[in-house]
């Protein structure tokens, strides 16, 4: 809340900043866990750089949330959330033994359910400030933007492109995003802090700064041959439609970039995209989910 100093003058509320050193060891976190640094270079993996920056903050944030609690109780949405995420972690826990390859479902939920809650949990004790928020949000925009240009990268020399469900479809770098639906997660991951922050950034040298992860992130999703990915954005569409204030501008706008960007789209991703409702060429693994759930 907006506080009086003496004068009279509207003073704006003092933010909890935490040490410097603790903020630049979770911006390094940050980016070594979106970037995989451990599988980047061999000194990374010998010294585990990934386990011994988590630990460090880990420790760091203990001490910080007992010293300087956050008050949740205080914010209703915030703790309904909360609930909402410990009811999905229980529920996360609770399949591994009765998973069919139960080590591949615990080291997937350690790589990618605990090593992700921690990342929150750091988030939560760090992130107290529109500063540091910022000092975050460039972090993770570098790290999404690094992997997503490598790949774009990779997918003009055609060295991350190779046939996958009769597809030509893109891969990531190192082993996180491996996997196309991977690669797609990461891209599509990225897309809404991009549209969202750009027109509260008043600098238009900053607001230039977001195309270029926009850009490649576009090329990762349309590559990457990931149905996941295709859905997950035109459902982001829909739902970025439905929040704005000029509904029939931007139908418009929409309709004429869909309608210059399809013929220049290849074919092999235009049927992908198609397969969503029908049949696959290759692979079935869309046959295969159901066969799972029943």
């Amino acid at each position: 809340m907006m506080q009086h100093s003496k004068s009279g003058r509207l003073r704006l509320p003092r933010y909890w900043e935490a040490p410097l050193f603790v903020t630049a060891i979770f911006l390094t976190f940050v980016v070594a866990r979106y970037m995989q640094l451990g599988a980047r270079r061999e000194i990374f993996k010998t010294l585990r750089i990934e386990f011994v920056l988590g630990l460090v903050l880990a420790v760091a944030c203990v001490f910080i949330i007992s010293a300087y609690p956050v008050r949740i109780a205080k914010l209703r949405p915030a703790k309904n959330v909360l609930v909402g995420i410990t009811l999905l972690f229980v529920a996360m826990i609770i399949q591994i033994p009765f998973a069919a390859d139960k080590v591949m479902a615990n080291n997937i939920f350690v790589d990618r359910v605990i090593k992700f809650a921690m990342l929150t949990f750091f988030m939560v004790a760090l992130i107290r400030s529109p500063r540091a928020m910022r000092y975050f949000l460039a972090a993770f925009l570098f790290a999404c933007f690094y992997v997503t240009q490598e790949s774009a990268r990779g997918a003009i020399s055609g060295s991350l492109v190779w046939q996958n469900q009769g597809v030509m479809r893109l891969h990531g770098a190192v082993p996180i995003y491996a996997h196309p639906n991977s690669l797609g997660g990461v891209a599509i991951g990225l897309v809404p802090f991009v549209v969202f922050l750009f027109p509260v950034i008043r600098d238009w040298k900053f607001k230039l700064l977001l195309l270029p992860p926009l850009m490649t992130a576009g090329v990762c999703m349309l590559y990457s041959g990931s149905r996941t990915t295709y859905v997950g954005f035109f459902g982001f569409l829909v739902y970025w439609w439905l929040r704005s204030t000029n509904k029939l501008r931007w139908l418009l706008i929409g309709t004429a970039l869909a309608a210059a960007a399809l013929p220049v789209i290849p074919d092999q991703y235009v049927e992908r995209f198609k397969s969503i409702g029908g049949q696959e060429a290759e692979g079935h693994s869309k046959q295969m989910r159901i066969e799972i759930l029943n």
